[in-house]
């Protein structure tokens, strides 16, 4: 990735396995940007998927890093996955963490066709990399006094159904070596899944057994920024994800964001490779990240 500056049009060029080599204007006012956040999406869809080791997977990490440094947060890479930790007020005590996975899954096995090939990941992986990275933007503009950790997951799809721990992988190494020792936050949220049109948020069972608190301050803020609708108050199945581990291990309240349907089951395109940017909707984007800009306001006193 190459990022090249413009300071009076605050334009950057992303360069993405060629495939990319258009400026990208960067919005420049407070508040979030469900078209922005789309066009982060897209961003990531065209690098191809992000598969351990490929190319995509080395420039995607590449941008993500760029933006978060362009946007003044302070950015640790993890060596053995490649997780990236961005984090504003690092010296403060007081921190909320928000989490995504980045990388995408290496077969479609949820597909008819093609299952060993890997799918373009825009909700799965693409939606949570957006929300947190318009969220930095924000949150630079804002400058708020809480602290606030953006983690972006490596390796969350890696797994497979007949083998225990097996997925978030990233997230399970990072709880056993945090970016900071003896790391603590209040609460925290995982978002997977979060920009499908029509999507709805329940209650995800682990979050509401371990992780009350974070659940309570997400659907406050949903309250507060009139985004309800999309986070239902009814219970939703059980899902072993990133924010399992952290709860299992460091004992922090997460809630997972994540599309769950009302008949059982995950987003519709889930692990196929119909999971592409068309299905991408700016206002569930912009409802997700209204309502996390509203948990932070509401915690920044």
């Amino acid at each position: 990735m190459k990022v090249l500056r413009c300071a009076t049009l605050n334009v950057v060029m992303l360069l993405l396995s060629g495939c990319l080599d258009t400026p990208m204007k960067i919005p420049t006012s407070l508040g979030f940007d469900g078209s922005f956040a789309k066009k982060l999406v897209e961003m990531q869809t065209k690098a191809g998927p992000r598969v351990l080791k490929s190319k995509a997977h080395q420039q995607t990490g590449d941008l993500i890093v760029g933006l978060l440094k362009q946007f003044k947060f302070q950015v640790v890479e993890q060596s053995e996955y490649r997780n990236i930790i961005g984090s504003i007020n690092p010296e403060n005590k007081n921190r909320i963490l928000f989490t995504a996975h980045w990388d995408t899954r290496p077969w479609a096995d949820q597909d008819t066709e093609n299952k060993d090939k890997p799918g373009p990941g825009a909700n799965d992986g693409g939606s949570g990399v957006a929300v947190l990275l318009e969220m930095a933007r924000n949150l630079s503009l804002s400058q708020p006094k809480i602290g606030v950790d953006l983690i972006f997951w490596d390796a969350e799809d890696l797994g497979t159904s007949d083998k225990e721990d097996s997925y978030c992988l990233g997230s399970q190494y990072w709880t056993k070596n945090p970016h900071v020792k003896n790391y603590s936050a209040k609460f925290g949220v995982n978002l997977d899944m979060v920009g499908a049109a029509g999507a709805r948020f329940p209650i995800e069972g682990y979050s509401l057994q371990m992780g009350k608190l974070a659940v309570e301050k997400v659907l406050a803020a949903a309250s507060t920024a009139g985004t309800s609708a999309y986070f239902e108050r009814r219970q939703g199945s059980y899902i072993t994800d990133d924010h399992f581990y952290i709860m299992k291990a460091l004992k922090i309240p997460m809630m997972d964001v994540i599309q769950l349907r009302s008949s059982g089951g995950f987003y519709e395109h889930w692990h196929t490779h119909q999971d592409t940017v068309d299905k991408i909707s700016e206002s569930t984007l912009q409802a997700v990240g209204n309502t996390m800009l509203a948990v932070i306001k509401g915690e920044d006193l």
